[in-house]
């Protein structure tokens, strides 16, 4: 396989599946023709330059091309574009890179005269980060993207999940009209109404960022025409799959002709109207149409399975985890951390965060990654941390996003923007610091309403992000698995239990913590102690059995450092409460002897006892390596 050949596939994925990783020579991703949650799709290239599919819960090719917009002769070349539709994409070679979008327009408009017109896009920050230019020549159409990548404006389609246009518009309406194009969006804005479309043609609807007109009364307008009307059911069911799902109503206007939208039906019929009026014309249209209901569309519309059976055959290889924690925290799953009072969450947070810039262990290896912290705390208190600690931009926070508890409806639309933005800047790992801070439950107890906040949590694992959930404890220590505070649906609907405690809890001044793993992994330790130093941050001891030992063998160094010889027996005497067995204390002494770290004499025997001293004072701390 030729390199160019090689790009040209990588190019073809990336593309089409936003979320597809690399495995081997191929890749993983989500299949787009059913609710994948575990990535179940394998995309492999043939010798023969050929797109290899295979869906390992048994979706068929023609149906996953469906759900990406390509045909399935699409598979068979590299060297043609993968789109058929009046949007005509921009040319596979390599794109130039322009420091402004009108410098990008000029090289188009070298080869297309003078635009026609021009499309802003702005992503949730109001930046602009794409534009859709126009020409209108001889009765036909071209239309060809701008996009900013990576800093620069270049010649190409916005990356997915793509900004819906009038975006800015969106949050406050009750109503949006959805529309095919840009022009038809400004039809429907002349006369009052909120539209937004989505870019890349009617086949791309599958790439855009839909979750801003979650659980909102969406009316699809289609075309006049088959793939008017097809590319309105895709998009339902786009709407019907978000978290909350939208209320959806497809009402095709009257008097048009084959091929006409709403842009045609304004300028044609109704150019001489009062715009109110024409507005409530199409309102009373609105008002008499049906919602749509997940079950009256085609199958493959909807992306779901829930209802489909996967026989054990097709269930793919075992699983393996995407650890950026390892033990800890992973990829697609839920990690909840309840820090018992005073414990230092924040601190171990803290240490995290900043070991996540380059790399680093903190009772597990920690790979490099982007971190959301969703906080509670004040901006002051986390740049205290940044400066102490060494926190850096691969962290960025997003600072008391609700002024009080927010409503179920906010809380999903919020975590649907977070998914976005998970897909948009990278994002490994979505931090929510604490859970009370952002839930809409007002009572913690109820597990119903507890679980149902819960859920859309599911929205930013399906995108690939790893989620911390920060918690409360009860009041005292209510034992293992059940530290969380409120309802056990909390505890019982995360991967990972992480209970921090101190090692000590009568010694102030001891620094060593324990961390106790409770989780569906093989991988998550049962119970490590790290321990918080001055110039390395925090050092993993080891088992709590390992640090017991070294604590010991503290102890026991202070009972030989007179530089007397004593027996076992003796040690024991004067060892202070609570005493170690008389096992013990002989086990611990044959290690220090094996060690070299004590003297011995005496044959072991009746009448010549082993007796110990030490060789010198070894000015090992509380938990110290063991030896």
């Amino acid at each position: 396989m030729n390199c160019n050949t090689k790009e040209k596939f990588d190019e073809f994925v990336l593309e089409h599946f936003v979320d597809a990783r690399k495995q081997g020579d191929g890749y993983q991703a989500r299949c787009p023709a059913h609710h994948d949650v575990n990535p179940s799709l394998s995309i492999n290239i043939g010798d023969d330059g050929r797109i290899l599919l295979h869906c390992h819960a048994g979706c068929k090719i023609d149906v996953i091309c469906e759900a990406i917009g390509v045909k399935k002769a699409d598979l068979f070349s590299l060297n043609h574009s993968s789109r058929k539709n009046d949007v005509e994409e921009e040319s596979s070679t390599p794109s130039p890179t322009f420091q402004t979008w009108r410098e990008a327009l000029a090289e188009y408009e070298g080869q297309f005269g003078p635009v026609t017109m021009t499309y802003d896009y702005h992503d949730l920050d109001g930046i602009l980060v794409g534009v859709i230019c126009r020409w209108d020549k001889n009765s036909r159409k071209t239309i060809r993207p701008i996009a900013l990548i990576d800093g620069s404006w270049q010649l190409k389609q916005m990356p997915a999940p793509r900004p819906l246009y009038r975006l800015q518009n969106l949050h406050k309406a009750e109503e949006i009209v959805i529309v095919e194009g840009e022009k038809c969006v400004e039809a429907a804005e002349s006369i009052g109404l909120v539209a937004t479309t989505s870019a890349g043609g009617a086949n791309a609807s599958h790439q855009a960022d839909w979750s801003s007109v979650a659980g909102k009364n969406c009316v699809i307008l289609p075309d006049n025409d088959k793939a008017g009307r097809e590319h309105a059911q895709r998009v339902a069911g786009e709407l019907l799959s978000l978290i909350p799902p939208a209320n959806v109503k497809i009402v095709e206007l009257p008097d048009l002709r084959d091929g006409e939208d709403i842009a045609d039906w304004l300028s044609s019929y109704r150019c001489e109207v009062d715009p109110d009026a024409v507005r409530q014309e199409l309102k009373d249209l609105i008002d008499v149409a049906d919602s749509i209901q997940i079950s009256s569309l085609p199958e493959s519309k909807v992306i779901r399975n829930e209802f489909t059976p996967i026989l054990a055959s097709q269930l793919g290889g075992g699983e393996t985890f995407d650890w950026l924690w390892v033990g800890w925290l992973a990829r697609s799953y839920v990690t909840l951390l309840i820090g018992l009072w005073k414990a230092g969450k924040s601190t171990l947070l803290s240490h995290i965060l900043c070991a996540a810039e380059k790399g680093g262990h903190i009772a597990g290896k920690i790979y490099p990654a982007k971190i959301l912290v969703i906080t509670e705390e004040g901006a002051g208190l986390w740049a205290r941390r940044r400066d102490e600690v060494g926190i850096s931009d691969n962290v960025s926070f997003i600072i008391r996003p609700f002024k009080g508890r927010p409503t179920n409806a906010q809380w999903r639309a919020f975590v649907n923007a977070m998914a976005a933005r998970v897909n948009r800047d990278g994002i490994a790992v979505v931090v929510f610091d604490t859970w009370q801070s952002v839930s809409p439950v007002d009572n913690e107890n109820d597990s119903a309403a507890m679980m149902s906040a819960l859920l859309p949590l599911h929205t930013l694992t399906a995108v690939g992000a790893a989620v911390l959930i920060i918690h409360h404890p009860r009041k005292g220590d209510a034992g293992e698995g059940q530290a969380s505070r409120g309802s056990g649906a909390l505890p019982g609907f995360v991967d990972t239990i992480i209970e921090l405690r101190r090692y000590d809890p009568e010694r102030s001044d001891d620094r060593r913590r324990k961390l106790k793993g409770l989780s569906r992994f093989d991988e998550t330790p049962k119970e490590v102690v790290i321990e918080l130093t001055e110039k390395e941050g925090y050092r993993t001891i080891g088992e709590v059995s390992d640090v017991k030992q070294a604590d010991q063998m503290v102890e026991l160094d202070e009972l030989l450092s007179d530089d007397e010889w004593k027996m076992a027996d003796e040690v024991l005497a004067e060892w202070p409460e609570p005493k170690p067995g008389k096992a013990t204390v002989r086990r611990l002494l044959k290690n220090g002897f094996e060690s070299d770290r004590y003297y011995r004499r005496g044959d072991g025997k009746k009448g010549s006892p082993y007796q110990f001293k030490i060789r010198f004072k070894s000015g090992h701390t509380l938990g110290a390596d063991v030896i």
